[in-house]
This record gives structure tokens, sequence and C-alpha cells, in this order.
């Protein structure tokens, strides 16, 4: 048997405890001692727990005594510790969630693992250890074969959206070199003017595939909502009225916090804004409600308006790239938005109805802040 288990669980917990049989088993509980025992071997999962308080490895299965010698990490209760103490102290400082799912490498190895704790008055720590190696590769292979499709569709829209200005303006410019001496000043100005307009779809275009590249690489800090949308709210209100939109903004104070870049944050909302009360037009009783409500690990983001809303049809493609309904819409905005969230472990999805309105949802992971210097942490917009 490769189980490790200490004896000493009974003395801080009560007796009846669901554990204390395995710390002290009976001739009945020796039983289900060995049964548990055998199980947890057999799994193929890493199973360790931690004793913070006696500074001892509590527990640790077959699998994950394997895993630690893949990653040549020593078996003792310090050399796991300190592995993982970067996860383990903001847990039991309830700076974190009850949970924390991460990956580390080790050669050409990557292990999966979830911690979660703290338990029994702070002082056992849980950690389940798993190899993701062949997983992950499966599916960077998958995000391969589907990146090279929608860069294939890209590159399609694009030479859609190039081509056609290129040709317009080049039939001109044709027009114009055969008949330059003998068209009126005005005949020429309308020529000029329709290569200008070609000229300005183009430099739209350049400019929202510069956005596509602007946020490579997002820097998640901890952010605001509630300053957020305050500010960017104040940003639009003015519009709105002219509009006669009506803003709505209701927060759940535990919802307040998020890891996000603010600058990305504030492309995605901004865009997602510009749709709603575009989609509003001149309807009665215009409104664009955002709500954040906790969802656990997330903090869960909605902004719904009561405009056109979209057909099941277009709702199929609206995240493809340089997919639009707009006249002068470039249709990388949505896509943009997602790849952006997506960089930040974010999420978005779209629920609407034609003629009823429609529902972006985002999920933002929640950042638990108790800190009082966090409290007034600056926002850069």
């Amino acid at each position: 048997m490769h189980v490790v288990m200490h004896k000493d669980w009974s003395e801080s917990h009560p007796q009846g405890h669901s554990m204390t049989t395995i710390a002290h088993p009976g001739q009945q509980d020796a039983a289900h001692f060995a049964l548990f025992t055998e199980v947890l071997d057999a799994v193929a999962t890493g199973i360790i727990i931690l004793d913070m308080e006696h500074e001892e490895v509590f527990f640790r299965n077959p699998h994950a005594s394997a895993i630690l010698d893949q990653a040549g990490v020593d078996h003792s209760f310090g050399g796991i510790h300190a592995l993982l103490k970067a996860e383990i102290d903001p847990l039991r400082q309830g700076r974190a969630a009850h949970s924390l799912r991460k990956k580390i490498r080790f050669g050409n190895r990557l292990f999966g693992y979830t911690l979660y704790g703290p338990v029994a008055g702070n002082r056992f720590v849980a950690v389940f250890l798993q190899d993701i190696t062949d997983q992950n590769r499966l599916a960077a292979m998958d995000e391969a074969t589907e990146m090279m499709h929608n860069i294939g569709f890209l590159f399609s829209g694009i030479r859609h959206e190039i081509g056609n200005p290129i040709n317009s303006m080049k039939m001109a410019l044709t027009v114009l070199r055969k008949n330059v001496h003998r068209f009126p000043p005005q005949e020429l100005e309308k020529y000029f003017d329709r290569i200008f307009d070609q000229v300005a779809k183009m430099e739209v275009l350049l400019t929202s595939l510069k956005t596509f590249n602007l946020f490579e690489k997002p820097r998640p800090t901890v952010v605001d909502l509630l300053a957020f949308f305050r500010e960017f709210v104040g940003m639009l209100a003015e519009d709105a009225r002219n509009k006669h939109i009506g803003l709505d903004v209701d927060f759940a104070e535990e919802a307040r916090w998020v890891n996000v870049d603010v600058r990305a944050l504030q492309h995605v909302v901004m865009n997602v804004f510009a749709n709603a009360m575009e989609a509003l037009g001149d309807r009665p009783d215009s409104r664009i409600m955002v709500r954040c409500q906790s969802g656990g690990e997330v903090v869960v983001l909605t902004i719904s308006d009561n405009g056109c809303g979209i057909s099941d049809d277009v709702q199929q493609d609206i995240f493809k790239p340089f997919f639009t309904t707009k006249q002068n819409g470039t249709g990388l905005g949505l896509m943009l938005s997602r790849k952006l969230l997506t960089q930040m472990n974010c999420s978005l999805e779209i629920s609407s109805k034609e003629g009823s309105g429609t529902t972006v949802t985002m999920l933002l992971p929640n950042a638990t802040v108790n800190e009082p210097t966090m409290a007034g942490c600056p926002i850069d917009h």
C-alpha cells in the first residue's frame, strides 16, 4: 500500500466526522479504511492533502507520487508547499476563491492541478493533480485547426473588402484618364469624391485591423466595475438623452471586482453599447440595462436592450469576421470583442429575439479583494 495517511485527524475533529473512522479505524471501520485506500490507489488522479498546522503531508496517493517524481518535486511537505505556496497562501488568507485551477510545466510534460480549501478550521488544503499533456496537445490541435479556418475566412474577407474599393477606384481613374481634358470641373469633382469615398472605406478597415492587434497581450488587473460603469455611463449620458434612451445600471456588491485588462473591457463594452444604441433606433421607451451579479468564481455582466433584436439566421454568423448587416459596418466588432475576452479567461455570448431585444452576457473572473489598499486602486481609462 502506497497511501500515506497520518492518524491524528480526530484530535481536532468531533466524533462522527466522515474522516474520523479513517483516523482511528476499529474492527468494522478497518474494512472501510482498506476499501477507501484501495479506491484512492486506483484513481488516475493525484490526490494530496496538506496539514498546514503540523506542516505534514496528511495524505498522498500513488498517482500523486508518480507525478511528483515526473516533475522532480520532493514528496515532503516542504517540497510540495514550496511548489504551491503562491496558490496556497491566498486560499488560507481568504484572498482567493475556495478552489483554484492552475497549470504548470515540467520539461515536456504539462500538469494541471486544482487546490481546494482550506477546511477543518483552516488546517487542511487538498490538491488534485493530473498529467494533461496529451489533453492539452489535442486541444491545441483543435485550436490550430479552427485558427487556420478563421485565418482563411479572414483573408478571404480582407481580399473582398479591399478588392471592391480598389476596383471602384480603378474604374473611376480609367474614366478620368480618358476624359480628364473633356470633363467639366463638376464632373471631375464627382469622380474624385467617389475615389476619396473608397479610400475612406479602406481606412476604416485598416483601423479595425489595427485594433485587432492592439490588445494581443492583455494585462489583467483588479478593476472596480462600479467605478468603471459610472465613468462609462457618464460619457454616454448626453448622447443617450439626445436619443431618448434610458440607461439602467444595477450592481451586486459582491460582483464589484474583476480581473481584466481595463482597456480591452472598455473596447468591448463600447462596441456592445454602440450596437445596442443602433438597434434601438427611434423606438419608444428605449432602454439599455446593465446588470452585474456574482456567479461564484465569475462575475456575470449582462447588457440588454429592447431594440429590434437579431434573427436566428443572423445569430449564427455574428461572430464571423467581416459579417455585418450594417451599411457601413466592418464585421469585425463582435469577433474582436470575443477574442479580447477569451484572452483574459472571459467569455461572451449573445441571446436575442427578433423584435424584442438583445442580451449580451459576459463572464469575467471574480476578484475577491479584502485588502483596504485595493479598495481605491486606480483605474486607467
